[in-house]
């Protein structure tokens, strides 16, 4: 079920993010939800090592500027707007730290693909996260690359795409870079690139 996430919307800085999605402001009874960008490419190895030119595919709406629609765990989305489409499922955990947050995060979106995120972001006071290395980022890919699981223990995250883009307890919005995501199949070892947008919510803590 597709609902507009008015909270992100309000927020001006980086410091007004955490202040404005304390723990408080979040409603823990809610599905995980989330809104994506993903896409898989032929980054910097070339055609020749990844075999993926374009795959790409998205989940929910997230623009620029204006309303972000997230799509909750358990709904069927159509990225095209039609009737039908896929199911969504969505499982994360946004957890503090002593040093910032532990976060969890995987979205599968049918046969098209999926995307996980596991690590350390770190924070200090108030201010926006800098950017996050030592990511691991595993990005499904249903479509040009038959369902193969491209992983890279090296990713960034970096929030710096939107103003409103940070971290909070049960939240986070930011962007996966993964420019050395590998997967091993029958006949040769491919390389890509994968890179997403992300926003969950309604996360464990």
């Amino acid at each position: 079920m597709a609902h507009a996430n008015a909270i992100f919307l309000s927020l001006l800085s980086g410091a007004a993010l955490v202040l404005a999605l304390a723990p408080g402001c979040s409603n823990s009874s809610a599905a995980p939800a989330v809104a994506v960008i993903w896409k898989v490419t032929e980054g910097p190895n070339g055609a020749g090592t990844c075999g993926a030119v374009y795959d790409t595919f998205s989940i929910g709406t997230i623009p620029q500027s204006g309303t972000i629609v997230t799509e909750s765990n358990g709904s069927t989305y159509n990225e095209d707007g039609g009737s039908g489409g896929a199911p969504v499922t969505v499982q994360c955990t946004v957890a503090p730290t002593s040093t910032g947050y532990s976060v969890q995060a995987f979205v599968e979106y049918g046969d098209y693909g999926s995307l996980t995120i596991n690590g350390s972001i770190a924070v200090s006071g108030s201010a926006q996260p800098g950017t996050q290395t030592n990511i691991s980022g595993t990005f499904g890919d249903g479509i040009g690359l038959a369902g193969a699981k491209l992983a890279d223990d090296d990713c960034t995250v970096t929030f710096t795409q939107n103003a409103n883009m940070g971290i909070a307890p049960s939240r986070i919005w930011g962007v996966i870079d993964c420019p050395n995501a590998t997967a091993s199949g029958n006949t040769a070892t491919m390389n890509c690139d994968g890179n997403a947008q992300f926003l969950f919510e309604n996360c464990a803590q």
